[in-house]
């Protein structure tokens, strides 16, 4: 069912952040997951709070049925040292290396072998390190 933004039930900031983005209605946002849209603004720094809202509400969907980090059993610091880099999604890892990884602020090894179990279940490797 397509509503104007102005009417969704999600914070004020984020109805004026989705009309500065240009998104009117909700229907617009139909053609994007969390990544197209990442991708269409990339110096958009409310991502988390876009996430967040407009997901569980059905107006934005997960890429390829995969949870947000926010869903999984790993601790706050690891959500929030992700969060800050932008990593939304464990698949987003994909594209680093453990020592990368382990230089994210809060990040330390104890955090990291936890993140790596939960990667290794959900089949997700990271980068071979460079030597």
């Amino acid at each position: 069912m397509d509503k104007p933004i102005t009417k969704l039930r999600i914070s004020t900031r984020l109805k004026e952040i989705l009309c500065d983005l240009g998104f009117t209605n909700t229907s617009e946002l139909e053609a994007y997951d969390f990544f197209s849209l990442e991708r269409q603004f990339p110096d958009c720094y409310y991502f988390k709070m876009i996430m967040k809202e407009l997901i569980p509400l059905g107006y934005l969907s997960h890429p390829d049925r995969e949870p947000s980090i926010y869903e999984l059993p790993i601790s706050a610091r690891i959500k929030n040292a992700l969060a800050i880099k932008r990593i939304f999604y464990l698949s987003q890892l994909s594209g680093y290396s453990k020592k990368q990884i382990l230089q994210f602020r809060n990040l330390g090894v104890k955090s990291m072998a936890e993140l790596e179990a939960e990667c290794q279940k959900r089949g997700i490797c990271f980068l071979p390190d460079k030597k």
